[in-house]
């Protein structure tokens, strides 16, 4: 029999939290630190999970805790560091979205990633929903041609977790881009490579340091147009993801919704007489998991994301389900994006330090 995966979370807030019970629903985990530079929150997490120790220095937990795999579910600007010293520790790390907020983090985590025997797993659960796998299964078969425009509108009003988590009072929503930019990539066959970026700034609250929606227009080295809208500050009536691909055969789209549920729908001039939309697979939940009733978070999707890292690991090719590289890709191009709107919406070249 295996032996069970140590595991260590680092960020025990609420969703570290959330993320570390479904974890221990495996029985191939084993929960055995926990970590955070809060003594009220370190205190909380210690009192639903007695077994794990507590640590509140990070460098310690690391040298002393012998741990397979770390999770970070610190704020979103803080992923990195902590990514980085667990995989020159050799410790596989699951870490959630976006993976750097800086270009500087992301050749470091680049280079750590290439000097360690560990394994980074980006942590992007939206890339696990069961209509993301069936778009996938639809451009793959040439249904719907090569995608040339491609959008997607992440709007979620974000004020209710500011006590919370401050750290999404002043963020740019436009670096959050994982969520959405995340699924859609897996579709292209190339980089996003140029993008050009506007942000309304803060007509809500009226504060200098807030914005309530920003919009990018990417493009790849082929001409493919990905248009991407991010707001964290709205009177939107709705929380949605919305996604658009059209391409020289046909089309498909996941829908708002209004009242009546996101559908998803797509046109293939291949397959369809009638030039028109025809519903299609919308549910979130993989197949492999309906009836689970420890396949929780976002719709179940968060345990979609530890039973993957648990195979990889327990495989023989230890290949990551989403990558460091697929994580760069979903995460650089929101700082790029970041730069471009603080610049009047100049159109800025986009690097990867795959390209060094």
């Amino acid at each position: 029999m295996n032996k069970r995966l140590r595991l260590a979370l680092v960020g025990c807030g609420g969703r570290g939290l959330g993320m570390i019970d479904i974890a221990s629903s495996f029985n191939d985990i084993e929960l055995i630190a926990l970590c955070d530079n809060n003594s009220k929150i370190l205190k909380k997490a210690s009192e639903k999970f007695p077994k794990a120790e507590v640590f509140d220095d990070f460098t310690t937990m690391l040298d002393n805790a012998n741990l397979d795999i770390l999770l970070v579910e610190t704020p979103a600007k803080e992923h990195a560091e902590f990514a980085v010293e667990a995989l020159k520790h050799n410790i596989n790390v699951m870490t959630d979205i976006p993976c750097v907020s800086t270009l500087e983090e992301a050749d470091e985590l680049w280079e750590a990633q290439k000097n360690s025997s560990a394994m980074f797993m980006t942590g992007a659960n939206p890339n696990m929903q069961a209509f993301i796998r069936s778009m996938q299964k639809v451009v793959k078969k040439d249904l719907i041609g090569k995608p040339s425009y491609i959008e997607c509108e992440y709007i979620h009003d974000c004020r209710c977790y500011w006590e919370e988590t401050p750290w999404r009072k002043t963020m740019e929503p436009i670096i959050y881009c994982t969520h959405s930019l995340g699924p859609m990539l897996t579709i292209l066959k190339d980089d996003l490579r140029y993008v050009s970026c506007f942000d309304t700034g803060s007509h809500i609250n009226n504060t200098d340091d807030q914005h309530d929606l920003m919009s990018a227009l990417f493009r790849t080295e082929d001409n493919t147009i990905v248009r991407l809208m991010v707001s964290f500050i709205n009177e939107y009536p709705d929380s949605h993801h919305h996604y658009r691909i059209i391409g020289t055969k046909g089309a498909w789209e996941r829908s708002v919704d209004y009242g009546d549920g996101e559908q998803c729908y797509f046109y293939s001039k291949d397959i369809h007489e009638e030039q028109k939309f025809y519903p299609t697979s919308s549910g979130v939940l993989l197949n492999e998991y309906i009836g689970n009733p420890n396949a929780k978070g976002h719709g179940g999707c968060d345990y979609a994301l530890w039973d993957a890292l648990i195979k990889a690991l327990r495989s023989n090719e230890k290949i990551p389900p989403i990558s460091l590289r697929q994580g760069l890709q979903m995460s650089i191009p929101g700082i790029f994006a970041a730069q471009s709107a603080a610049n009047g919406g100049e159109l800025t070249k986009i690097t990867y330090p795959w390209d060094k």
